[in-house]
C-alpha cells in the first residue's frame, strides 16, 4: 500500500445503510434497496483489518483518522469497535497517532458504551436539530416516534463520562425559521461543539427538482453572511460554518469532518467557551419561547416524547 500524497478521509460504513430511525429527510436509507434482499450488511472481520492496515499505512502525516458512519454505526455493537481498536494498535508504528470519530443518532448509546468511549477518547458527532418540537419534526424511529429524549439523555451520558461530543443539526425548511432557539437551546444543554448542514434534498421531479424540506436558498446562501456582519466577534464567526446537506451520493452529507489540529491533540469544531457565547448571543434577536414555536409549526409536528 503506497503513502497517499496528501490527507484524506474515508467514511466506513460499519452496517451499510441499516439504520434503527427513519429520518425524513435521509438521503442513505434508500440505499439498502440496490442490495440483494438478504445481504448481510456488517463489515466483516477479514475486511475490517484489511481496511484498518491499509489505511494507516496510506495515511501521509503522523495522525490517522478514522471516521465511522452508517446507518447508525453503533448497531454494531460494543464488541466491533473493541476489535477495531485492537487492530489498529496492531498495526499501528511508532510514529502515528490514531483519532476515532462515530456519527451517531445516540439511541442506542448507554453506560457501556460511555464507558468505552471515553476510555479509548472516541471523539462523537451527534445528530440533535434543536428543541424537541424542531427535532422532532423529522428525525424518528421506524414507528414515527419522537427520538428527541433519547438524544438528548445520550448526550448527558457521554457529557458526565467526558467524552468529546460535536452535536451536528440539520438545518432545514422547519427549524431555519429559529435560528436564535436553535442556538439558545444548543447552548443551554451544555454544547460547546456545533455544527450547522443546511439540507438540499433533490426530488427527482424535474419540474419541481428541490424537496419542500430543503432549506430556502435565502437563508442557506444569505443568513451566514449576514449573522457574521452583525455579530463580528471570533465566537460567532467560528461557530457559523455551514456545509451543503445533498442526497446525490457516497461523498456527500460527511457529517464528521474531521480538522486536525497540528499538534497532533485531535479534531476540533467551533467551540464556544462561556464568556464568548454570551458575548455572541447578545447579537441576535430575542428569543422566542418554546411555547411559540410550537405553535408556529405546521399541524401534525407537535409529537409528544413517550
Amino acid at each position: 500500500m503506497e503513502t497517499a500524497a496528501r490527507e484524506f478521509q474515508i467514511m466506513v460504513k460499519t452496517v451499510g445503510a441499516i439504520c434503527n430511525l427513519d429520518c425524513h429527510y435521509c438521503y442513505y436509507l434508500q440505499k439498502e434497496e440496490l442490495y440483494p434482499k438478504g445481504t448481510n450488511f456488517r463489515l466483516d472481520d477479514e475486511t475490517l483489518e484489511r481496511y484498518i492496515e491499509q489505511h494507516i499505512k496510506a495515511t501521509p502525516g503522523e495522525i490517522v483518522s478514522f471516521s465511522w458512519h452508517g446507518g447508525e454505526p453503533t448497531l454494531v455493537g460494543v464488541e466491533f469497535f473493541r476489535k477495531a481498536v485492537a487492530l489498529q494498535k496492531k498495526h499501528l508504528p511508532e510514529n502515528k497517532k490514531i483519532i476515532n470519530g462515530i456519527q451517531t443518532n445516540g439511541t442506542t448509546i448507554d453506560d457501556e458504551w460511555c464507558e468505552f468511549l471515553a476510555k479509548e477518547n472516541f471523539y462523537i458527532g451527534l445528530s440533535l436539530d434543536g428543541p424537541k418540537e424542531l427535532h422532532d419534526h423529522y428525525r424518528v424511529t421506524k414507528g414515527q416516534k419522537p427520538t428527541h429524549k433519547q438524544v438528548v439523555q445520550a448526550f448527558q451520558m457521554l457529557r458526565r463520562a467526558k467524552v468529546h461530543v460535536d452535536l451536528l443539526c440539520v438545518v432545514h425548511d422547519v427549524n431555519v425559521k429559529f435560528p436564535t432557539q436553535v442556538y439558545r437551546y444548543m447552548k443551554e444543554i451544555g454544547g460547546q461543539y456545533l455544527q450547522f448542514l443546511p439540507l438540499v434534498e433533490k426530488t427527482g421531479d424535474p419540474n419541481n427538482p428541490v424537496h419542500k424540506r430543503s432549506v430556502p436558498s435565502a437563508a442557506a446562501l444569505h443568513l451566514p453572511r449576514d449573522l457574521r456582519r452583525r455579530a463580528g466577534d471570533r465566537a460567532q464567526r467560528r461557530l457559523l460554518f455551514l456545509r451543503p446537506l445533498r442526497r446525490t451520493g457516497v461523498q456527500d452529507r460527511q457529517h464528521l469532518r474531521t480538522i486536525h489540529r497540528r499538534n497532533g491533540r485531535g479534531p476540533k469544531a467551533a467551540r464556544l467557551r462561556p464568556k464568548e457565547m454570551d458575548q455572541s448571543a447578545q447579537v441576535l434577536p430575542r428569543v422566542r419561547s418554546a411555547e411559540h414555536v410550537q405553535r408556529r409549526l405546521p399541524q401534525g409536528s407537535h409529537h409528544q416524547n413517550p
